[in-house]
């Protein structure tokens, strides 16, 4: 410390190492917050790791909870280099048999030879290449007009130099698409017949244009692209190779279900799972010969995040078939009770228990897991839903047929094909389409489907503003769950809290429609969803998401670290002043005694000169 110590020289006694045991007793406190400093920012540490590992099982549960994880295709090909495929989840399984005779390609026209692609060709005009214009001057090269072309927007066409052997180039052009469609010229001022890219207003094509050309199942096809979307619903054909009219090259392809994505997902899971037990494991272990715990032992938040983490891994899902609830029953379940995965709260999985099951019962297996969802607004042998309409349109648009599960638009105005209100909506009119269940059920989805087709779009002639309402049993009146406006698209889902209710409603205040009047094809009402992994999603989304458990703890956290920083700061203020006060004390101490030294020398001195003989 600054200042003067004289450190016990004439006391004899030890002051600094008096001072620093009493400064170390007066310490004690503060070495105590540090203590409960160091183990909350443990605790901190290690619930910022459980975050972490809740957040990736929460992604993996999200996978488990989607469709594609159950019903995602795969498509095999007895000759890829002829044709392969792709399948979305809609694709029926089944064989299809493919003959390729011709390839899509693409109209390809080049020019006369030239031996400087950089020299001034002398050609000008102003011709169209598929209705654009280019300016072509005396002074463009074979290079200038590439770029000239490449530079004017919607042309469709790309063009290219190609150097076609030492002393000679090409001017190219390529359609953008391919197909039967040629490129479309106009030569204005013979530019093009000067360049060679026509003769005698024909085109000099290096590569015709032409569709592809090919059965599937004995169906001729005829396509401008080689890859084909539109002809088997939910498949997409890569044809890569062709044969000949009179001989195609054959070739099947077979849609199967992919049972392995499935598998690959569930392990996924428990991996996770298994990765986030272990880690609470060890942080809320105890040493017993130490006599230390870990970060978290007696935690009661950690405690209880352990025990729900298992409660939805294996508790029943309500709704389902006694043979088919729990995920014991295709392959995960807990250890073996007192072994280390049952005494960990670990699980096991048997995948080979889980593709039988998906062999079997693929549609129980994903609504297991929550990713098949119940239509509630389905009328089926055992739930008989009804419909009414405050207006209907005479004819074939009955209230009824917005819930029979067809959504095509093509179909609408016919039997089945969706409903129409009578009544015209002006903003301050309401237009009701009531869904009554037969049972009180629990809902948090609506799905709407208004007419939207190539003609008649939804931005020309769905529903705009409307809300989706539920009817509250307790208060005998309509309330509402979502509201929807300026809507333009075909369908809309709306999501809310579950609501328990025997009915939904949309309450239609205005339309798209010129004449406006609603038009609706579908209405889907959802059971909540209480699947196995959307039950382990939702636990772990409420832990990890912001203003969640784990945030929240973190906060606090950090607020017990700040005070007790504070407090450190205020006690090492208060402790530096004891310091020096005690030195002064001590100082003080010193000189008092250095002064009764320095006057009991001078007395026995006085003293001494009194006894000697005078």
């Amino acid at each position: 410390m600054a200042g003067l110590s004289i450190g016990g020289l004439i006391s004899g006694l030890d002051t600094d190492s008096l001072i620093n045991q009493l400064m170390a007793i007066e310490r004690k406190p503060i070495i105590d917050l540090q203590g409960k400093k160091t183990k909350l920012q443990a605790q901190a540490d290690a619930w910022r790791d459980i975050n972490t590992r809740l957040y990736n099982l929460q992604n993996k549960a999200y996978d488990l909870k989607q469709a594609y994880s159950f019903y995602s295709r795969t498509v095999s090909s007895t000759d890829e280099t002829v044709a392969s495929a792709t399948a979305s989840t809609s694709a029926a399984l089944g064989t299809y048999a493919l003959k390729v005779a011709q390839l899509a390609q693409a109209h390809v026209v080049a020019s006369g030879n030239y031996t400087n692609p950089n020299a001034s060709l002398g050609y000008s005009g102003t011709p169209t290449i598929n209705g654009q214009t280019v300016t072509i001057a005396a002074t463009d090269t074979l290079n200038s007009i590439r770029d000239k072309i490449n530079a004017t927007p919607n042309i469709g066409v790309q063009a290219g130099v190609v150097q076609v052997d030492a002393t000679n180039y090409r001017l190219v052009l390529t359609k953008s698409q391919s197909g039967a469609t040629q490129i479309a010229f106009v030569d204005n001022n013979s530019a093009l017949t000067n360049l060679g890219l026509l003769a005698g207003g024909v085109a000099n094509t290096i590569q015709a244009a032409q569709d592809a050309q090919f059965t599937i199942n004995g169906i001729s096809v005829s396509r401008s692209t080689n890859t084909v979307t539109d002809v088997v619903p939910g498949l997409t054909l890569n044809l890569k190779k062709a044969g000949t009219a009179l001989s195609p090259l054959s070739v099947n392809l077979e849609v199967k279900n992919d049972t392995e994505k499935a598998v690959s997902a569930v392990q996924a899971y428990v991996d996770q799972y298994n990765s986030l037990m272990d880690f609470i494991a060890d942080k809320t272990s105890y040493d017993k010969d130490k006599k230390v715990g870990g970060a978290l032992f007696g935690d009661a938040g950690v405690y209880q995040l352990q025990s729900s983490l298992r409660q939805s891994a294996t508790a029943a899902v309500p709704g389902l078939p006694a043979t088919l609830n729990n995920l014991a029953q295709v392959g995960v379940s807990t250890g073996v009770y007192g072994s280390p995965d049952g005494k960990a709260g670990k699980l096991t999985f048997d995948a080979q228990k889980l593709r039988d099951m998906l062999n079997s019962n693929r549609d129980g297996v994903a609504k297991l897991f929550g990713a098949q969802r119940v239509n509630v607004a389905l009328p089926t042998a055992t739930n008989l839903t009804t419909v009414t309409a405050s207006s209907t349109q005479p004819g074939s648009y009955a209230a009824a047929d917005v819930t029979n599960g067809d959504t095509t638009a093509a179909r609408f105005g016919t039997p089945g094909g969706g409903w129409m209100g009578g009544m015209a909506l002006n903003g301050t009119t309401t237009e009701y389409l009531t869904i009554n269940f037969p049972t009180t059920q629990t809902v948090d989805e609506v799905r709407v489907f208004t007419l939207d087709s190539a003609t008649n779009p939804a931005a020309a002639y769905g529903i705009k503003d409307y809300k989706v309402q539920y009817f509250d049993s307790a208060t005998a009146t309509w309330k509402d769950a979502a509201t929807v406006t300026g809507n333009t698209l075909g369908a809309v889902i709306s999501t809310f809290s579950p609501v328990s209710t025997t009915a939904v409603r949309l309450a239609i205040t205005a339309t798209n429609a010129t004449d406006q009047f609603a038009r609706v094809l579908e209405v889907e009402a959802y059971q909540k969803n209480y699947g196995a992994a959307v039950r382990t999603y939702d636990l772990a989304n409420g832990y990890t998401k912001s203003g969640g458990v784990i945030p929240s703890r973190q906060d606090g956290v950090s607020r017990q670290v700040s005070r007790i920083d504070d407090q450190i700061n205020r006690m090492e203020k208060r402790l530096t002043k004891h310091e020096e006060t005690l030195r002064a004390q001590f100082t003080a101490l010193e000189k008092a005694l250095e002064k009764m030294k320095s006057q009991g020398s001078y007395m026995a001195q006085q003293l001494s000169q009194l006894s000697q003989p005078s």
